[in-house]
């Protein structure tokens, strides 16, 4: 199984908003540059995209500590509605976040993936082709949430969300009950 690469947001794709669509907290471009995640033993990038209540992700996983090997990459988009505030117990005050999934997209970057995947019938396609974005959105092998219950909280240029170990965000009453340590940088 592949790692989603959001603590949540799970989130590229191509979503576009009209210049009339209403802004929220969230608007514009947030990135994680370069770095290790322990849980999965990878190395990543993130940057999230929001416009009104549209968002985009783009998540790709290298094979090394520079990010210069690309393994693969996700491409996703959807909607979001942010909800009420709520106090964790740690005192913090954060905002709660519905994220809908629309698309989701899969580029492989290296010729054993591409191999593997055609080997396997990954998505009952054989002929997986390196740097070509398929469409993944409705196959079972990646178990795309169709939404995720998260939080979020903005600190000047940071937006960190819920940290997945203290609620999967599969409902409401899953939804993480913690923040992140890991912190997207306003661009």
């Amino acid at each position: 199984m592949l790692h989603w690469g959001i603590s949540l947001l799970a989130l590229a794709g191509c979503m576009h908003e009209s210049d009339d669509a209403e802004k929220t907290a969230l608007e514009g471009v947030w990135k994680i540059g370069c770095n290790y995640d322990a849980d999965d033993d990878i190395y990543e990038t993130e940057e999230l995209r929001f416009s009104g209540n549209g968002f985009s992700g783009n998540f790709v996983e290298f094979a090394d500590a520079s990010c210069s090997m690309k393994e693969y990459q996700f491409d996703i988009s959807g909607s979001t509605l942010i909800g009420s505030e709520v106090i964790l117990t740690s005192g913090e005050t954060v905002n709660k976040i519905d994220i809908t999934f629309a698309k989701a997209l899969v580029t492989l970057g290296t010729d054993d993936m591409v191999i593997g995947f055609n080997t396997e019938s990954v998505c009952s396609n054989s002929n997986w082709q390196k740097n070509v974005a398929v469409d993944i959105t409705n196959c079972a092998f990646f178990e795309m949430p169709e939404k995720i219950y998260d939080i979020f909280k903005i600190d000047g240029n940071n937006l960190k969300f819920g940290d997945e170990s203290t609620g999967d965000g599969d409902s409401d009453s899953t939804r993480p009950t913690q923040l992140d340590d890991t912190a997207y940088s306003k661009q």
